[in-house]
């Protein structure tokens, strides 16, 4: 069947490259259906005329987070990262220095890769906690604050869990989550995928992972959606 130029569609990368150039769908319901199956990697529905035409998560950014995501999980796997808090931005290190991420560098690393601006906090990144951390830089650049659970969609940095069992940290944050990991949409009987490096196990497995939102002991707390645009400031 010869592809018509009005109804032809591809499944693409958020960054228009192609995942597999031999596939067509004459059929934008056939193609929305084929890109549904691999959103969590960042994919998107194009036209011949490369423009994206159907956004899993309702913005390209969101994809372009997961795709970056996805990258980031591949490559601390396949270095051999471990768990660890990085004294230099492992964005920036990509283990010249340190094999060592955690859940909320590896957060900030996805963003990094995706084009947000650390500005002067390039090097060492952000972590859960202090006065300018994970949060205070996402509400900086303009991400939303979500606190419905069931309004959480792929794309959405997560924050779970409570750090009262902390000891080293002061008491004003003994109420804050202790957890964050990057949301990848639904997978199917109330799982999600996601990206999290929040053990060495989660590290050196292949991700996304599929799995419940909140864990014993991990109640969703808030999260943030990025906005359709970077603003850097």
């Amino acid at each position: 069947m010869e592809n018509n130029l009005k109804t032809t569609y591809t499944v693409r990368t958020a960054y228009n490259e192609d995942i597999n150039p031999s596939k067509y769908f004459l059929s934008l319901e056939d193609a929305k259906a084929y890109c549904d199956k691999s959103a969590q990697l960042g994919h998107v529905v194009y036209n011949l005329e490369d423009t994206p035409v159907y956004l899993p998560f309702g913005t390209l950014m969101a994809s372009k987070i997961l795709h970056n995501a996805k990258k980031v999980a591949d490559y601390i796997n396949r270095k051999g990262y471990k768990y660890g808090h990085a004294q230099i931005n492992p964005a920036i290190d990509r283990g010249a220095t340190e094999k060592i991420v955690s859940c909320d560098r590896f957060v900030a690393w996805a963003l990094f890769d995706t084009g947000f601006s650390y500005n002067h906090l390039r090097k060492h990144g952000f972590t859960l906690y202090g006065p300018v951390n994970l949060e205070s830089y996402l509400i900086s650049m303009n991400f939303t604050r979500i606190d419905d659970v069931n309004e959480v969609r792929g794309g959405d940095v997560m924050f779970v869990g409570t750090s009262e069992k902390l000891s080293a940290l002061p008491d004003d944050w003994k109420s804050y989550p202790d957890h964050t990991f990057l949301c990848a949409g639904p997978a199917g009987e109330d799982k999600f995928y996601r990206y999290d490096a929040g053990s060495d196990k989660r590290i050196q497995s292949v991700q996304p992972s599929i799995e419940i939102l909140e864990h014993p002991n991990k109640g969703f707390r808030f999260a943030y959606r990025a906005p359709e645009e970077i603003i850097n400031r």
